[in-house]
């Protein structure tokens, strides 16, 4: 019985020290093809504590140690035989395999440009560009919309005293654009203009005079690079100097025009159109109220934008202004370009001349035969200084060419009747017509700004502006009754305040004075007597808020 009880126990427990021994002769100190496992670098933040992969370094178990001599006493139990008696370490992975769990994954790749036009031409309202709605997977809708509403404190623009006013007006326009496979789309805008308080009556007057149909065209992009509009539309080039929106007067301009815009590239922006702004065989509404059949006019214009650099860019514009009726032959070209840029350091600048040649039979502003001979030169610059202010200090110069000489067969002031004139000359707006409000004397604008942003979303400004006539007229007399030449039309100095605490509303406050100069003191009559003098400061107030989405 003893001895089956050692035979027995032989049987169980030789095949384990066989086994362990076997282990034990088959593996060196350190496993040699076990390469050496480094401590894995730290992993991005956006991968805390990666789950381990089938590419881990094998976690190795315990390095194995010769086993001990068995106790007689307590045999190992059968679940502790399988890790010693594992059959050799698996070959390690292929080299590349232990790179995945050390370097984090690539990151995702940048969606899609949600339109590929965006990138190319400018879309339909962009300042009021709202949420694009998915109709089909074809057709989109964008709605676009705003409420401007403004307050103005004016006081004639006479100087003298009287003449104060107070009032409230508003712009609310709706928009929508459909488009259909990225390739053709319209878009439609309709806006109110008024003051409040018009209306002869709460109840019975509704007939909403300053409702109009601001913008309606086609659009038609048969390439991404390639986009042609039909139909009204709000147009305007490079800084607004010559054609503009003037986004800033509640009612604004469009055009009814042909446009095309080709911009192959994000160095090379090309824009042209027609546009059709007289029409004899239609009443037009006149600025008194009153309505009236008008010569035909037309605008041809083109641009050519060169965008090589922030540092370089370069505008070429060529415009034809033209009259064509029974009383009036007109044709005025006006052609010259722009250069913009911004430096590293905070400094940007921009400098821009044009020069305007053609001739008229009847020129409705001249009232005679004229040919034209005129110029423009401006030029920018301004400083931002990066501290937590932001503040900033700008220099301008701009200069309009006049006419010394009203009556001779030369007409020799610059005229740009579809600028935005309120961006230049002076926040009280007393130049809008380069021709009219000089009386045909021209226009140098010398001014500066500075301004810096008191809070985040705010910007406070203080700017400028020294008016003086580029051409005088020998004879006048002033307000003393002396006889002179006329040549300063006054200063303006604007303070504004702007904020913005979201993206879709902002806030404004402006106020302007301007001090008359000889020109505006002493207003010159038929015989040059000085017929109205004047003396009193203006003074301008304007407060807007605008919504927009």
């Amino acid at each position: 019985m003893r001895l089956f009880t050692f035979g027995r126990f032989l049987a169980l427990t030789a095949p384990a020290i066989l086994l362990g021994a076997t282990a034990t002769a088959a593996q060196p100190d350190a496993p040699p093809e076990q390469p050496p496992t480094e401590p894995p670098p730290a992993e991005a933040p956006s991968q805390p504590d990666p789950s381990p992969t089938p590419y881990d370094a094998p976690a190795a178990p315990p390095a194995p140690t010769a086993p001990e001599p068995p106790d007689e006493a307590a045999p190992a139990p059968p679940d502790s035989v399988p890790p010693v008696a594992a059959p050799p370490p698996l070959a390690p992975p292929p080299p590349v395999a232990p790179a995945p769990p050390v370097t984090p994954p690539p990151p995702l790749l940048p969606p899609p440009a949600p339109d590929a036009t965006a990138a190319t031409v400018a879309a339909p309202g962009d300042e009021e560009a709202g949420l694009t709605i998915p109709i089909t997977d074809q057709l989109t809708v964008t709605p676009s919309g705003q409420y401007l509403l403004r307050y103005r404190h004016e006081e004639g623009k006479d100087f003298v005293d009287g003449g104060i006013t107070n009032y409230f007006r508003h712009r609310a326009r709706l928009g929508m654009e459909a488009m259909y496979a990225k390739r053709f789309g319209v878009f439609f805008q309709v806006q109110d203009v008024r003051t409040f308080g018009e209306e002869t009556h709460t109840l019975f007057d509704y007939q909403a005079d300053g409702f109009d149909l601001h913008q309606a065209y086609v659009r038609v992009l048969p390439i991404d690079q390639i986009e042609m509009r039909l139909g009204r539309q709000e147009i305007f080039f490079e800084n607004h100097r010559l054609i503009g929106t003037v986004g800033w007067l509640e009612q604004a301009r469009s055009f009814d025009a042909l446009r095309g815009i080709i911009k192959p590239d994000e160095m090379l922006a090309i824009d042209v159109f027609y546009a059709r702004t007289g029409e004899d065989h239609a009443e037009t509404l006149l600025p008194d109220g009153s309505r009236a059949h008008i010569d035909d006019k037309d605008v041809i214009a083109a641009n050519v934008h060169l965008s090589p650099m922030q540092e370089l860019e370069a505008g070429l514009t060529f415009m034809v202004d033209i009259d064509a009726n029974d009383v009036v032959q007109k044709r005025k070209y006006t052609a010259g370009g722009i250069v913009t840029g911004k430096t590293d350091v905070g400094l940007s600048y921009g400098a821009e001349g044009y020069y305007q040649f053609g001739a008229a039979d009847n020129d409705p502003a001249a009232g005679r035969d004229v040919s034209y001979s005129a110029w423009l030169v401006a030029a920018r610059a301004q400083m931002d200084i990066d501290v937590t202010t932001q503040p900033f200090v700008a220099a301008f110069g701009d200069f309009l060419s006049g006419d010394s000489d009203p009556a001779d067969g030369t007409f020799r002031t610059f005229d740009v009747p579809y600028a935005t004139n309120h961006k230049f000359y002076g926040e009280m707006d007393f130049f809008l017509n380069s021709v009219a409000h000089t009386e045909q004397r021209g226009l140098a604008d010398l001014g500066g700004t500075v301004g810096f942003e008191p809070i985040e979303g705010g910007v406070a400004k203080v700017t400028y502006h020294h008016f003086k006539a580029m051409a005088g007229r020998d004879g006048e007399i002033d307000a003393s009754g002396s006889e002179t030449e006329l040549d300063t039309f006054g200063n303006e100095v604007d303070i504004k305040l702007a904020y913005s605490p979201w993206e879709p509303l902002t806030f404004d406050w402006m106020y302007g004075v301007f001090f008359p100069g000889d020109i505006k003191r002493c207003m010159p009559g038929p015989t040059g007597a000085c017929t109205t003098p004047a003396t009193k400061a203006e003074h301008f107030i304007y407060s807007t808020v605008s919504a927009k989405f």
